[in-house]
């Protein structure tokens, strides 16, 4: 078991920079270390199993989703590693799961 190389879209980066700000305007430094250290291990996760997340599409174009939490980690994989499209509360998802993706697979562990 090898580690895959993570990459950030620029929306994913984004997104990253959106959730800090909300984090720490809404509930402080505390908890933005907490939901950091989860979207980390979540990383870490797709580092080493790429495959875990349920394959579906994001906005028409393939994707697979990793649930974590309060957020839903849209990405996809190929030969140089992982690619994070976009990272998302699962309410921003369910919005959006009407409308745009479908999504399948086994229910995610909350790691």
């Amino acid at each position: 078991m090898s580690n895959t190389k993570v990459r950030f879209s620029v929306p994913a980066e984004h997104d990253l920079q959106s959730i800090r700000r909300y984090t720490l305007s809404s509930w402080g430094s505390h908890q933005w270390i907490k939901t950091k250290a989860r979207l980390d291990r979540a990383f870490d996760h797709l580092s080493l199993f790429p495959d875990s997340g349920r394959i579906g599409s994001l906005s028409g174009d393939p994707a697979r989703a990793l649930f974590r939490g309060p957020f839903v980690i849209f990405y996809d994989h190929d030969a140089l590693g992982v690619l994070i499209l976009r990272v998302m509360s699962q309410k921003q998802h369910a919005a959006h799961q009407n409308h745009h993706e479908e999504w399948a697979g086994e229910e995610d562990l909350d790691l």
